[in-house]
């Protein structure tokens, strides 16, 4: 983050982002007429003896924002924004999600004309064509008409409106769909990347435009782990600090394991464990590789010769060269993540990935699995069962087809055999009308709403967001009957663990969690951290370290339909704050599940898979490596203690906690100890619960042997009816 930091402090010289300090720096070289490619940017000490590359981490940033702007073109499916006011073009939507045209949404609602919350009869903003399409012709249209390098002419000067629109259709009459794609894309991307970094160079840099990039978009997050890694990198390679051998795991060959006879000789794995880990024997349910998946072929042959030397002398030879270049970021990004070893994966278990034609070449990059909504697997010749007395897969060919939660019932018996729809009393219903086979089984999870502190800094704000949410809306509207129920802890009720009897969470300083329907102690909160109304009514605050902290929010529900138990509490939570000084939005998001990935949505809807041990260490450890913890902002709260020392405090205890429920193999002491744990995570205010529910797997019994699957009695949180497939058939 030191990079990072200091990088920005002298970007705000030139951009003139100054405070006295700065200005002198900034003074000083510009009255000796240092420039931005001097070499004093290449190799920069400070006091403290770190040296710097000032422009070599600039271009890096420059290049990562680049590859973030084109991929999120890349992931844009206008297919999910059927739904979503009018946005018909990738185009629309992407200079609305990423250039911030929210000026394509038209004001108008019921009641005020000017309300920031813009819906039509669907609950959902309107966009405006008018608008939309004037933007079209004289800002795309002109800029590709006039490029040459899309077939245009560097000096047209249409004389009108008319003859622009006139020149713009004839181009997209005389180029192919691909090729007016193309076009368009270079001109949305270039817009928003000029925005941030113009033409004119370091100097021309808006201090705060900067600041953005580095401290709010992905891009953020991929240079702070490439930074991080290489920084590491040169301290182990100065220590020498690399590890060649473990004692503690080991590899020998058998004839016999757990007393039993084997055919053959076999490698077996052996790690043993130091101290106590309640959870160990879960930890350990991992999938097999092949070397040649994460490695490259001169690190394999190496570790291949060292392999048969160890067979010989496997006391005074360990192995060396295990296949991975150590701390080596470039080796992690272009051999790991080589196009050849990411298209079709590789696994083990009764099926392999394959493409449509069932071939499984894993070298050719031309080769994938997943085409048009659809994975295709094949049965694994080599995967042998334990049980029934089959040695493989009863079925050889499996698609799994990606459906919208809302269409699964439709699709049974049409187009795919078996899904896990929605559990709610209609689907439920349609079912039996449908004449499908059920099996209703408690979920090994749990609904959340995510409030992240990277763009929602200030835990007032984050605790007013969640007063606004009325989770009765989600039992009364989406899970009738029982289907669901409201919990007050980010635990599954499936776990033994989770605290029997808690009601509603109130926080240290005695702010309760409880739905306030007015929006008094909303505002209330929002007030008392110090923030004020701009000139559109909506509250702000200039936060040191951060910037201006306006409440301008996109409240995000996962998957691209509205079809979810949070889209009608979201609605009801952003009229509730937008009447009290917020500016929400309510969108619906098929890329949401990867974005949260990148930790880069702000307020969203989802739902935990749980595990069946309640160690909440990957969750919510501050040295966790999960991607989870970039939703709650962890990298930006340990690395800035000016604007998140409140939430570092929070951070560091609720830690302990949890390496403190690792130590026990009781189960009542670790009930205590998460029960503490817990709350620590709601007074953080990143993760507010909203329900239990149940899950509904439904099957065509007319195709599937309902004789092959589980019994629903055997059936639970951790064990379904395609738990052991291999063993399902056709009638």
């Amino acid at each position: 983050m030191t990079r990072i930091n200091t990088l920005i402090d002298y970007i705000g010289c030139f951009g003139r982002g100054l405070n006295s300090a700065k200005k002198n720096w900034h003074d000083g070289w510009q009255a000796e007429g240092v420039k931005w490619d001097s070499d004093i940017f290449k190799n920069y000490q400070d006091g403290d003896g770190n040296t710097f590359n000032f422009i070599k981490d600039y271009e890096t940033i420059k290049a990562e924002f680049k590859k973030e702007l084109e991929s999120d073109w890349r992931a844009i499916n206008v297919e999910d924004y059927k739904d979503w006011g009018g946005f018909t073009e990738a185009w629309r939507i992407y200079m609305f999600n990423d250039a911030g045209y929210t000026d394509f949404l038209k004001h108008e609602t019921e009641g005020d004309p000017n309300s920031p919350f813009l819906k039509n009869d669907k609950d959902n903003y309107v966009i405006d064509d008018e608008l939309a399409q004037n933007f079209y012709y004289t800002e795309i249209m002109d800029s590709i008409l006039r490029d040459p390098n899309y077939g245009g002419d560097p000096n047209f000067n249409p004389a009108s409106e008319q003859e622009l629109k006139n020149a713009a259709n004839q181009y997209v009459a005389n180029h192919t769909k691909d090729q007016l794609n193309a076009a368009i894309q270079n001109y949305c991307v270039n817009r928003v990347f000029q925005t941030y970094f113009p033409a004119g160079g370091i100097p021309a840099t808006q201090y705060t435009s900067f600041q953005s990039v580095v401290r709010y978009w992905q891009t953020a997050d991929t240079v702070l782990t490439n930074f991080t890694a290489e920084e590491k990198s040169k301290y182990f390679k100065g220590t020498g600090m690399q590890v060649e051998s473990i004692s503690g795991i080991t590899v020998s060959k058998v004839q016999t394991f757990n007393a039993k006879q084997l055919d053959g000789d076999h490698y077996v794995l052996s790690i043993q464990i130091n101290d106590v880990d309640p959870k160990a024997i879960y930890n350990f349910s991992f999938t097999v590789s092949p070397m040649h998946y994460y490695s490259s072929p001169e690190l394999a042959e190496a570790f291949d010769k060292n392999f048969a030397a160890w067979e010989q002398d496997p006391v005074n030879n360990p192995l060396r060269g295990f296949g991975v270049d150590f701390s080596n970021p470039d080796f992690m990004n272009n051999v790991v993540n080589a196009s050849n070893k990411v298209k079709v994966p590789v696994g083990a278990g009764p099926y392999m990935a394959c493409d449509s034609n069932g071939n499984t070449d894993h070298n050719s990059a031309e080769k994938g699995f997943f085409d048009l909504n659809i994975i295709y697997y094949v049965r694994n010749p080599y995967f042998e069962t334990v049980g029934s007395g089959l040695n493989n897969a009863n079925i050889k060919y499996v698609r799994y087809k990606v459906v919208e939660s809302d269409q699964i019932i439709n699709s049974l018996g049409r187009d795919i055999d078996f899904g896990d729809p929605s559990a709610t009393d209609d689907n439920l219903n349609s079912i039996k009308r449908a004449g499908l086979e059920y099996v209703q089984t408690e979920t090994s999870g749990y609904g959340y709403v995510g409030i992240n502190p990277r763009f929602v800094p200030n835990i007032n704000v984050r605790r007013a967001i969640m007063k606004a949410f009325n989770t009765n809306i989600i039992i009364q509207n989406y899970y009738k009957n029982n289907f669901a129920t409201i919990i007050q802890r980010p635990m599954s009720t499936t776990s033994w663990a989770y605290p029997k009897g808690v009601g509603v969470y109130t926080s240290e300083n005695g702010t309760s969690y409880a739905f306030d329907s007015d929006g008094k102690e909303i505002e209330n909160l929002v007030k008392a951290a110090g923030y004020t109304k701009n000139g559109n009514g909506v509250y702000e605050k200039v936060i040191e370290g951060y910037g201006t902290d306006t409440l301008d929010y996109k409240f995000t529900i996962a998957g691209g339909s509205t079809d979810h138990p949070a889209y009608a509490m979201f609605l009801e939570a952003a009229k509730l704050l937008n009447a009290h000084g917020f500016n929400v939005r309510v969108v619906t998001s098929a890329t949401a599940l990867s974005d949260l990935s990148a930790g880069k949505l702000e307020v969203w809807a989802a739902a935990w898979s749980s595990t069946i041990d309640p160690d909440m260490y990957q969750v919510y450890h501050k040295q966790s490596q999960a991607s989870s913890v970039n939703n709650w902002g962890y990298k930006q709260i340990l690395a800035n203690d000016a604007v998140y020392g409140t939430e570092q405090r929070i951070v560091n205890a609720l830690s302990d906690l949890i390496d403190q429920g690792r130590t026990s193999l009781e189960q009542d002491e670790r009930m205590a100890t998460y029960a503490q744990a817990l709350d620590k995570v709601m007074e953080l205010a990143v993760e507010f619960p909203t329900y239990q529910r149940y899950d509904l797997s439904a099957y065509n019994g007319k195709v599937i042997d309902k004789n092959s699957l589980p019994a629903e009695d055997d059936c639970g949180p951790y064990y379904g009816l395609l738990s052991r497939i291999w063993e399902v058939r056709y009638r």
